[in-house]
């Protein structure tokens, strides 16, 4: 027994995600943007919800969950404790490192806090897979609205640390945009042109890239790859630190017109 992983396209680009742990059938969404999207897989597997899983409050992540507290008067809404006035219906609230366990799966929250100040990840061990939200994306990483640079770079440490097989269910599809930027950056990154060769067969085919993983994501993600010496003379900080180049490059990446 394990877990299934049922990923669907909510709204332009947002990806939304069904766990079900198979041992018990017990059921969770990870960042619903609607309510009718989730409904509609729900009974094409006919499967009943238990548990909503919030990474944080952006509303392309957070609306669907009070028309579906609404439909089914005993769902469970867990999220970030310090982010329970944003969360809508939160019932249960995790510090960082806390367990929460859906049916026999155990699925640990993570803090990487930056996007917002109290955004969150959750990391299941027994896969490995990570649902990073607006975090750590493929070949790119969130904006940063609420917190510093430096804290931004931390939580993506925290993620880039995983083990390099956990697979990355980020919150978008975003990889040809972010690979385009990366590559203005770090053109002789050869795994990073092959895997934008990929990414493009997969989008031609109307297919997701997500999603990648840890190891992936180091070879390719200039995020994670702040100590490279291609990226650090490209952006004109040969000798900057690794917090320094991060804060360049999102800056750089605001901006970018790929």
């Amino acid at each position: 027994m394990g877990l299934e992983i049922i990923q669907y396209l909510v709204l332009n680009d947002n990806y939304n995600y069904l766990l079900r742990d198979e041992a018990t059938g017990t059921t969770a969404v990870v960042d619903p943007s609607m309510m009718l999207p989730t409904m509609k897989v729900l009974n094409q597997r006919d499967l009943r919800l238990n548990y909503v899983l919030q990474t944080h409050h952006h509303y392309d992540h957070v609306d669907g969950t009070p028309p579906l507290s609404r439909l089914i008067p005993d769902l469970k809404v867990v999220g970030p404790k310090d982010e329970h006035k944003r969360f809508p219906c939160q019932a249960i609230e995790l510090n960082d490192g806390d367990v929460f366990e859906l049916g026999e799966t155990p699925i640990r929250l993570l803090s990487v806090p930056g996007h917002t100040s109290s955004h969150c990840a959750y990391y299941i061990e027994s896969i490995p897979a990570v649902f990073s939200g607006d975090a750590l994306f493929t070949i790119g990483c969130g904006r940063i609205f609420e917190g510093s640079f430096e804290t931004m770079y931390n939580s993506l440490q925290k993620l880039a640390d995983l083990p390099p097989e956990t697979k990355l269910y980020c919150a978008h599809e975003y990889t040809l945009e972010n690979g385009a930027f990366a590559l203005s950056i770090e053109p002789g990154n050869q795994d990073l042109v092959k895997r934008l060769e990929v990414a493009e067969r997969l989008r031609s085919d109307n297919l997701p890239t997500v999603p990648s993983t840890i190891a992936e994501e180091l070879k390719t993600n200039p995020f994670l790859r702040c100590d490279s010496p291609e990226i650090k003379n490209n952006i004109g900080l040969p000798s900057g630190s690794e917090v320094e180049v991060f804060e360049k490059i999102r800056k750089m990446k605001n901006s970018f017109k790929g």
